[in-house]
This record gives structure tokens, sequence and C-alpha cells, in this order.
């Protein structure tokens, strides 16, 4: 496994056992359809589903366009990454992991219709029930990832990516800014990607905030074609993204064959950011040349 990396700071934040709490559902239709903006198309496509866990987490199930799903995660600080922990290691699939951290509830039909689209496909033909202990989803225990902030003058988050998806992607690296006077700074999971000569099979996206006072916004763009005959062009669309207040993290997840970068967003050279972290991880997909 290809492993890279800055070298990267992290204060460890100690989490208290809160007080026991329901997982939060909310159901939303997925709606609307691209739009142009001057930098990237955006979707205007509210999440099929939304977990507020008890540690304050949120879960979001996306429609990343072509009728795939993927899943993003904002974590407060001081609370560990819930989703790593169910992609990784039991390589669990969308509806798997709103069943795990729902139980009961009645999951949406685009994650079931997604779930059998993968068993058809020589996935499993039935969803799986998942254990996950009461401690993760309030932000405590030990899901294979340390609980860290994001300060970047270490190495926390450098072993926490890297170890994270040892052994699960091809290829994990992470990287760090400090007092970048950052207005947009976009990073792809592998140059394939960037040049766009390829996908990848699964890919994760991580940033962290570890600035202070300066919120960010992490936006994660997902490659299309675009057929307008004769013409044929690609480009970005904006698929997921959330809000980064302090020492917030943001991770999102894709396993299907596709090409996704990540964008931070700030304020520039008027307020310097003083710390941030990224991080990527991906398998790339079997060599098909130009593939989107």
């Amino acid at each position: 496994m290809i492993r890279t990396a800055l070298v990267i700071i992290v204060t460890v934040t100690a989490g208290s056992i809160m007080p026991a709490a329901q997982t939060q559902v909310e159901l939303r239709m997925p709606a609307g359809k691209p739009a142009s903006s001057d930098v990237v198309l955006r979707r205007a496509t509210p999440p099929i589903a939304v977990l507020r866990l008890p540690s304050g987490a949120t879960i979001e199930f996306l429609d990343v366009g072509d009728g795939d799903i993927g899943v993003g995660e904002r974590t407060p600080a001081g609370r560990r990454r819930l989703l790593p922990f169910l992609t990784d290691r039991s390589g669990a699939t969308p509806l798997e992991i709103f069943i795990a951290l729902a139980p009961g509830a009645t999951p949406p039909a685009a994650l079931v219709a997604d779930h059998d689209a993968g068993a058809s496909s020589g996935g499993a033909a039935a969803p799986r029930t998942l254990t996950v202990d009461p401690g993760l989803l309030h932000g405590i225990g030990d899901p294979g990832i340390d609980d860290y902030d994001c300060d970047s003058f270490g190495e926390v988050f450098y072993d926490d990516w890297l170890d994270t998806f040892d052994d699960v992607t091809d290829v994990a690296q992470a990287g760090a800014m400090h007092f970048f006077s950052l207005t947009q700074w976009d990073f792809y999971p592998g140059y394939h990607v960037y040049k766009g000569i390829n996908t990848n099979q699964v890919t994760y996206l991580g940033a962290c905030n570890g600035d202070s006072d300066t919120p960010l916004t992490v936006e994660v763009h997902r490659r299309f074609k675009i057929v307008t005959p004769p013409t044929v062009t690609y480009t970005w669309v904006e698929v997921a993204g959330a809000g980064l207040g302090l020492n917030q993290k943001y991770t999102f997840y894709s396993g299907v064959p596709a090409s996704y970068r990540g964008r931070l967003r700030g304020p520039g050279i008027a307020d310097p950011v003083d710390h941030l972290s990224v991080g990527v991880a991906y398998t790339k997909s079997p060599p098909l040349g130009i593939a989107f």
C-alpha cells in the first residue's frame, strides 16, 4: 500500500459520555437537476436521508448522480469518526450503514435499490444487521481510529488517516497547511483523477478545520460526462459538502467507479487559516482509459 503524508499535529481532546439518546432520522426526497455556475455545476439535490447521532455527528446519504449513493459524515470536535469504521472494517453498504445506525427505522427506497443493484452484481443478497457499540454512537470507544482534533503540527492526523486505510485501499495520503491564506484549495485522490484518465473504484475524502475562529467549507465534486451533440465535455458537479467549525471533521465515502475531488473554501488573505488537514484514500478502477 502506498502511504504518503505531510507531518501533522493534533491535540487530543477527552470526550465525555453523553446521556442516552435516540438517533434522529430525517428523510428527504431527492429532487432537482444540475444548474450551471461559474465554478462547477451544482446539484439542487438534498440528502436522501440524514442521521443525527447522539455524539453530535451527522451522517448524510447522498445522491451523487447516475443512481449512485455516497455517504458523508460531519464529526464534532473531540469525537471519533464513525463512518470509516463501518465502511473500512466491514465493507458496509449505504443501506447497511443506515440499518446499523437507525435500527427499526424504515430505510429510504433509494438505499434499498442501491443495495439490491450491488447484490445483482455479485454482492450480498440481503442486507446484514451490523452491531454498533452504543458508546460509538456517543463518540466514545475505539472504532480503530484515534480521537483527535485538527491542529496540523504533529503526526496524529497522519498516523490516524494512514492506519485507518492500511490494507483497505491501495493508496492513502494526508496533508496539512499552517497559516494558509486559503480562498480555494482542491485536493485529488490520485494523479489519474487529476488528469481525467481513469476513475477510482473506492474513494474516501477527509478534511479537518483546526482554526480557532475561521470557518471553512468543504465540497465534494464528481466529474461527469456531458453530451450535447455533437459536443462531448467533462465537468465537475458538486455532490456533497459541509461547513466546518473549530476541530470539526468531514469524511466522504463512495464505493462506485467515479472521479471525485475535494475543495476547501476559506476567507483568503484577509483571515488566514491557522491549521487545516486533508486526507484521501482510494483504490483505482481497472485501467479503462478515459472512463467517466
